[in-house]
């Protein structure tokens, strides 16, 4: 169970830092100097692609069954998803801009972005820094090395 766990959680942070790379939304070079907007924004960002490409992992349909890290964050990821669902295609990437630079979702930007934005990082802020944080930022750097 714990190796299979580190192994998805892995491979979303590894995903999810590769997707930024390649649509340009981070750099190689911010991933390799462990820049801290990108410590701290990957971990936001990996529940955004959680949500959107990786449904069956998240486990949103099975509260008893979700993943490790979100179980305890289940009804308020289940609100994030419906959240995002509204979201058109800009404000998705305002969005995932946002998560990795505060500055990009700023409080004039869209409102509708602003409210997911802040329920994203309040899970995501958990993680790295309740009770699951030292596995958590573990895997992280497991996930930076992968990349």
């Amino acid at each position: 169970m714990i190796i299979r766990l580190i192994v998805s959680e892995k491979i979303l942070l590894s995903e999810t830092v590769n997707s930024a790379t390649e649509n340009k939304l981070i750099d190689v070079e911010q991933v390799e100097s462990a820049d801290p907007s990108v410590i701290m924004g990957i971990p936001r960002l990996a529940i955004l692609h959680g949500l959107s490409f990786f449904k069956e992992f998240m486990l949103l349909n099975q509260k008893d069954n979700a993943n490790f890290f979100f179980k305890e964050n289940w009804n308020e990821l289940v609100d994030i998803d419906k959240c995002v669902a509204l979201l058109d295609e800009s404000q998705y990437l305002l969005l995932q801009r946002g998560l990795l630079d505060s500055d990009s979702a700023s409080p004039q930007s869209d409102q509708q972005v602003q409210d997911v934005y802040r329920k994203i990082c309040q899970v995501a802020d958990k993680l790295q820094s309740g009770q699951k944080a030292k596995f958590f930022v573990d895997i992280l750097g497991k996930a930076f090395n992968y990349s």
